[in-house]
């Protein structure tokens, strides 16, 4: 991961989550870091969300283990960290987020085993039923 940015995509619900709404959604992520110039671009993915799949990740690399190690709901607001692990070391990842009917908006702070630091800005919306 030193020389390897991974872009983590965290869009956490729980069945106590009144307005989370089922289906398949498109998110959206923005990822900032500090000192860096150049901006990353918008990355897109669309995946089905469900009160037992409440956690969906993504990550570029399909090596990384990633464990959800705190969640908690207030009301439709959820905040959570999560912990990744691979051969570099681990990730933290540290985030809020909120679900509005069918809209979701939310942001994480990443720290990675050789200290950089990130802010990931997420926006997404239901598109319709899983397939």
């Amino acid at each position: 991961m030193s020389k390897t940015i991974f872009i983590f995509l965290f869009f956490v619900a729980t069945a106590s989550a009144a307005d989370l709404k089922e289906g398949l959604w498109e998110m959206s992520s923005k990822m900032e870091m500090k000192g860096m110039p150049m901006q990353m671009p918008m990355q897109r993915f669309r995946q089905c969300i469900t009160k037992d799949k409440a956690v969906p990740m993504e990550t570029e690399k399909g090596d990384t283990k990633c464990k959800v190690i705190e969640q908690k709901v207030t009301g439709n607001t959820i905040y959570w960290k999560i912990l990744c692990k691979d051969k570099e070391g681990e990730t933290i990842v540290i985030g809020k987020g909120t679900y509005k009917s069918d809209k979701f908006e939310g942001e994480t702070k990443i720290k990675t085993p050789d200290g950089m630091e990130l802010t990931q800005h997420m926006t997404g919306k239901w598109i319709g039923k899983c397939k």
